[in-house]
C-alpha cells in the first residue's frame, strides 16, 4: 500500500473504568491482581498466567490460542499486551494485558477473551475478490485510491461468530480512509468505517495513577479531522498520508 494509515489516539485520562479484582463487567471482561510469581521472559510469562487461568478468563473455550503483540517495560515492571487467535485468525476485541514486575511477579492482568467459537476459518472468497468488493462499497474516488488493498482475515465473535474480511483503503483525491467489512463467506458488507471517525484507543482501567491501560472502541467520533468528540473521549486524530 502506498498510503500509511494510524488509527485515532485517546487522550487517557478522559476514560476510567474500575473493576474489582476477579470480577468481570458486563462484556465479560475480568481483573485479576497478585498472582504469584512466574519464571520465564515477560512474554512468555505472560501467555502462562493467562493459560493457568483461562477457566475464570474464557470460560469454556477449550484451546485457548494467544499471540504477543506488544510488550512495553516502563518503572520496572512490563505490560505484555496478548491477541487471542482461533486457528491462527485474530478474534475481534478479544484482547488482554499482563503487567508484570522485573522480579517475575505478576501484580495484574485485565482481560476480555471472549467465549466458545466453533466456525472453520477458511474462507470462500480469496483475498482479490474481497478486495474488489471492498472497493465497490467503499464509493471512493479511483484517482488516488490505493492500487493494491490488503484484505485480513479476522473473527467477529458475536453470537456463533463470523468470518470476516477487513480492508483498509485510503485515497488522496480527496483524502480518505476506510475500513471495509464483509462476510468472508458470501462477501455481505457489514460496515464502511472511516477511520477519521471509528477509532480504537486506550483508557485507564482504573486511575492514571495505578492503572493498566485496555483497548476500547470510540464510534461515531464528531467534530472536524484534526480533534472530535465522542460519548465518554475526546480524541486527536493521527491519521496521516505519506
Amino acid at each position: 500500500m502506498k498510503t500509511l494509515s494510524r488509527p485515532l489516539v485517546c487522550l487517557l485520562p478522559l476514560l476510567t473504568l474500575a473493576l474489582p479484582a476477579g470480577a468481570a463487567d458486563s462484556g465479560g471482561r475480568v481483573v485479576l491482581r497478585d498472582l504469584g510469581v512466574v519464571a520465564g521472559a515477560p512474554a512468555d510469562a505472560a501467555v502462562e498466567a493467562v493459560h493457568t487461568r483461562a477457566a475464570r478468563l474464557a470460560p469454556g473455550v477449550g484451546d485457548l490460542e494467544l499471540t504477543v503483540t506488544a510488550a512495553e517495560s516502563r518503572r520496572a515492571r512490563t505490560t505484555v499486551r496478548l491477541q487471542r487467535t482461533h486457528h491462527g485468525v485474530p478474534v475481534l476485541g478479544a484482547v488482554a494485558a499482563v503487567r508484570i514486575d522485573a522480579d517475575g511477579a505478576v501484580r495484574l492482568i485485565n482481560a476480555d477473551l471472549g467465549g466458545p467459537l466453533d466456525l472453520d476459518v477458511l474462507p470462500a472468497l480469496d483475498a482479490a475478490t474481497a478486495a474488489t468488493l471492498a472497493v465497490a462499497a467503499a464509493e471512493l474516488p479511483r484517482v488516488g485510491l490505493d492500487a493494491d488493498p490488503a484484505p485480513e482475515l479476522a473473527i467477529e465473535p458475536r453470537g456463533a461468530g463470523r468470518l470476516v474480511y477487513r480492508v483498509p483503503l485510503s485515497t488522496t483525491a480527496p483524502r480518505r480512509s476506510v475500513l471495509v467489512t464483509l462476510d468472508a463467506h458470501d462477501g455481505e458488507v457489514l460496515s464502511v468505517a472511516d477511520r477519521r471517525r471509528e477509532a480504537m484507543g486506550y483508557a485507564y482501567a482504573e486511575s492514571p495513577e495505578d492503572g493498566e491501560t485496555i483497548e476500547v472502541e470510540l464510534p461515531a467520533l464528531e467534530g472536524d479531522q484534526d480533534v472530535m468528540n465522542g460519548e465518554h473521549a475526546v480524541v486527536k486524530s493521527t491519521v496521516f498520508d505519506g
